[in-house]
Protein backbone atom coordinates (compact mmCIF):
# COMPACT_ATOMS: atom_id res chain seq x y z
CA UNK A 1 0.00 0.00 0.00
CA UNK A 2 2.83 2.31 0.83
CA UNK A 3 4.35 1.53 -2.64
CA UNK A 4 1.61 2.48 -4.72
CA UNK A 5 1.44 5.76 -3.07
CA UNK A 6 5.31 6.48 -3.67
CA UNK A 7 4.74 5.63 -7.29
CA UNK A 8 1.35 7.78 -7.15
CA UNK A 9 3.64 10.28 -5.99
CA UNK A 10 6.58 9.85 -8.44
CA UNK A 11 4.59 9.52 -11.65
CA UNK A 12 2.79 13.41 -10.26
CA UNK A 13 6.50 14.62 -9.92
CA UNK A 14 7.42 13.36 -13.19
CA UNK A 15 3.84 14.83 -14.70
CA UNK A 16 4.70 18.49 -13.15
CA UNK A 17 8.17 17.69 -14.51
CA UNK A 18 7.12 17.45 -17.82
CA UNK A 19 4.63 20.37 -17.40
CA UNK A 20 7.30 22.92 -16.50
CA UNK A 21 9.54 21.69 -19.08
CA UNK A 22 7.00 22.19 -21.85
CA UNK A 23 5.89 25.32 -20.51
CA UNK A 24 9.65 26.76 -20.51
CA UNK A 25 10.10 25.24 -24.10
CA UNK A 26 6.42 26.88 -25.16
CA UNK A 27 7.69 30.33 -23.59
CA UNK A 28 11.33 29.98 -25.46
CA UNK A 29 9.14 29.61 -28.67
CA UNK A 30 7.13 32.65 -27.98
CA UNK A 31 3.99 30.18 -27.28
CA UNK A 32 1.59 30.18 -24.41
CA UNK A 33 0.20 27.52 -22.77
CA UNK A 34 -3.52 27.30 -22.94
CA UNK A 35 -6.57 25.25 -21.17
CA UNK A 36 -9.45 24.31 -23.09
CA UNK A 37 -10.10 26.01 -26.60
CA UNK A 38 -6.88 27.02 -28.39
CA UNK A 39 -6.00 31.04 -28.34
CA UNK A 40 -6.77 32.98 -31.53
CA UNK A 41 -3.11 34.24 -31.57
CA UNK A 42 -1.17 30.75 -30.75
CA UNK A 43 -3.22 29.32 -33.53
CA UNK A 44 -2.29 32.31 -35.92
CA UNK A 45 1.59 31.72 -34.35
CA UNK A 46 1.13 28.04 -35.26
CA UNK A 47 0.14 28.52 -38.69
CA UNK A 48 3.08 31.06 -39.20
CA UNK A 49 0.39 34.05 -40.07
CA UNK A 50 1.97 35.95 -36.99
CA UNK A 51 5.50 35.39 -38.14
CA UNK A 52 4.77 37.03 -41.69
CA UNK A 53 3.22 40.10 -39.78
CA UNK A 54 5.67 40.13 -37.43
CA UNK A 55 8.06 39.89 -40.93
CA UNK A 56 6.01 42.39 -42.79
CA UNK A 57 5.99 44.85 -40.04
CA UNK A 58 9.80 45.00 -39.93
CA UNK A 59 10.74 45.54 -43.64
CA UNK A 60 8.22 47.50 -44.34
CA UNK A 61 9.53 50.88 -44.30
CA UNK A 62 12.57 49.58 -45.24
CA UNK A 63 11.26 48.17 -48.27
CA UNK A 64 9.90 51.71 -48.82
CA UNK A 65 13.32 53.56 -48.58
CA UNK A 66 14.52 51.02 -51.06
CA UNK A 67 11.86 51.81 -53.63
CA UNK A 68 12.67 55.59 -53.41
CA UNK A 69 16.58 54.93 -53.66
CA UNK A 70 15.83 52.74 -56.65
CA UNK A 71 13.61 55.01 -58.55
CA UNK A 72 16.50 57.26 -57.84
CA UNK A 73 19.47 55.10 -59.03
CA UNK A 74 17.19 54.14 -62.07
CA UNK A 75 16.71 57.42 -62.97
CA UNK A 76 20.39 58.85 -62.39
CA UNK A 77 21.48 57.04 -65.35
CA UNK A 78 18.61 58.13 -67.50
CA UNK A 79 18.03 61.56 -67.22
CA UNK A 80 22.37 61.95 -66.89
CA UNK A 81 23.63 60.02 -69.33
CA UNK A 82 27.12 62.05 -69.49
CA UNK A 83 27.48 61.38 -65.99
CA UNK A 84 30.71 59.90 -64.61
CA UNK A 85 31.93 56.82 -64.65
CA UNK A 86 31.84 56.18 -61.21
CA UNK A 87 28.28 57.68 -60.52
CA UNK A 88 27.23 55.05 -63.27
CA UNK A 89 28.62 52.32 -62.16
CA UNK A 90 27.31 52.97 -58.48
CA UNK A 91 23.61 53.13 -59.96
CA UNK A 92 24.18 50.41 -61.41
CA UNK A 93 25.57 48.33 -58.25
CA UNK A 94 23.01 50.08 -55.98
CA UNK A 95 20.01 48.88 -58.74
CA UNK A 96 21.40 45.58 -58.50
CA UNK A 97 21.84 45.32 -55.11
CA UNK A 98 18.09 46.55 -54.45
CA UNK A 99 16.91 43.78 -56.87
CA UNK A 100 18.69 41.30 -54.52
CA UNK A 101 16.88 42.96 -51.38
CA UNK A 102 13.81 43.06 -52.91
CA UNK A 103 14.23 39.33 -54.75
CA UNK A 104 14.97 38.08 -50.28
CA UNK A 105 11.75 39.73 -49.48
CA UNK A 106 9.85 37.37 -51.66
CA UNK A 107 11.53 34.56 -50.96
CA UNK A 108 10.61 35.07 -47.28
CA UNK A 109 7.47 35.74 -47.40
CA UNK A 110 6.56 33.07 -49.71
CA UNK A 111 8.31 30.88 -47.31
Amino acid sequence: MVRGTVDQHERSLLRSRRYVHTLNARRRAGLRMTTGAADPKDVARDTGTTRLQRWEKLVDETLLLLSVLFIVVFSVPVLWPDAEVWVLRGCAVAEQGIWFLFAADLVVRTA
